[in-house]
């Protein structure tokens, strides 16, 4: 998750590695010789074991800072390497981990890149050699990977006792708030949640939400609104509400009002929909940033009471085109992993994604679902917000 989207090229390999040096969900190798197949299963473990990451060979380092010329790595004669690469994590690894793989040409001839992509794991903890060593990351450039203290195996775990559930109910938590009687009789919302894919324990302090909340500007919700509860803050007024928390799940719900066409036909903006949705996806990405968080994250947008309601995503202009764009569904759910590191960078590319995948329920028109238009509508129009 860390590409932004599947490598491809010698460009997207130098793209990231003018963006990351090594740490805590990265890793370089400049080749494949033996030394490194020795490795390959600590490095694969110890970012299972933690919060995921990257390992891509033909890059060589000094003190973990990718140096140029970066053109990849002879490959050996007649090797499959990402074949060989799954063959080490199965046969050295317990439980057996399954990476991503990507080998991609150089632009160079004669060498090849290969990115191995490794999730943060549900069934950690992952052990080698015969199950007696454990490795976790450190985010040390030096020193990456080490053997996990006792305290550190125990937590790993206590991740397999159904993390999705720790994350269901602190959204759960955030979202049963006396606040939403603000909001009347069951009108259209819209709501988001972006919360740590496996969430641990606190990432801050109370204080740190309070003074992001506070400080930050544009300010994601007026100081005046600011409310402190168990755990982080709230905002609420009239028809909106959101917050932080110390797990770093940042969320938000509003009231969508209905416009009207030609004074008498009532659709509800997908600019309200798509403007508040943004302001939370920024918020998370500039909270998880100033916390010094990085991980994956689970990114929701959900619509309630939206049944019969007309949503559309293009200009509409005469009283027909409203039905092409009617709700059929009571609830529409649509979310994304995505890495925290590549919130704001990718701020472009993430919200339309995910915002085609809503307008997909919404498009009662003929023909294909236009999901280049839509992508490229939406992204013309968070561009115009001016988000940093």
């Amino acid at each position: 998750m860390l590409f932004a989207k599947p490598p491809v090229s010698a460009d997207d390999v130098r793209a990231f590695c003018a963006r990351f040096n090594e740490g805590l969900r990265v890793e370089y190798k400049s080749n494949l010789d033996e030394s490194v197949r020795k490795t390959v299963p600590k490095i694969v473990s110890s970012f299972a074991n933690s919060r995921g990451g990257v390992l891509i060979l033909g890059v060589r380092t000094i003190n973990g800072v990718p140096q140029t010329p970066i053109e990849g790595f002879e490959p050996p004669v007649r090797e499959e390497i990402p074949l060989t690469i799954e063959a080490i994590c199965i046969t050295n690894l317990y439980p057996e981990v399954f990476p991503k793989i990507h080998q991609i040409p150089s632009d160079v001839e004669g060498r090849t890149f290969v990115v191995v992509e490794v999730d943060e794991s549900i069934e950690a903890p992952h052990a080698i050699e015969n199950s007696t060593l454990v490795y976790v990351r450190t985010g040390s450039a030096s020193n990456p990977y080490q053997l996990a203290d006792v305290d550190s195996v125990i937590q790993l775990v206590r991740r397999r006792e159904n993390p999705l559930r720790t994350r269901e109910l602190l959204i759960q938590r955030v979202h049963d708030t006396p606040h939403l009687n603000s909001f009347g009789t069951d009108p259209p919302k819209v709501s988001v949640t972006i919360c740590p894919v496996m969430p641990k324990g606190s990432i801050c302090s109370t204080r740190d939400c309070w003074e992001f909340l506070d400080k930050t500007r544009p300010q994601p919700f007026l100081s005046a609104s600011l409310r402190r509860v168990n755990g982080g803050v709230t905002s609420f007024y009239p028809g909106e509400y959101g917050g932080i928390n110390t797990y770093g799940v940042v969320f938000g719900k509003r009231k969508i009002s209905a416009a009207l066409l030609e004074g008498k036909h009532p659709y509800l903006r997908i600019d309200d929909v798509l403007s508040f949705c943004a302001r939370i996806y920024w918020c998370a990405a500039k909270f998880l940033e100033s916390v010094g968080y990085r991980g994956n994250i689970s990114a929701e947008i959900r619509l309630e009471n939206f049944k019969n309601q007309p949503l559309p995503f293009f200009n509409i202009e005469y009283e027909q085109e409203i039905e092409q764009y009617r709700s059929c569904d009571t609830e529409i759910v649509v979310s994304d992993i995505l890495a925290s590191e590549n919130l704001r960078p990718s701020l472009l590319t993430a919200i339309p994604n995910i915002f085609a995948q809503l307008c997909w329920s919404l498009w009662q028109g003929g023909g294909d679902f236009p999901e280049a238009d839509v992508k490229s509508t939406i992204s013309s129009a968070v561009a115009q917000m001016n988000l940093r």
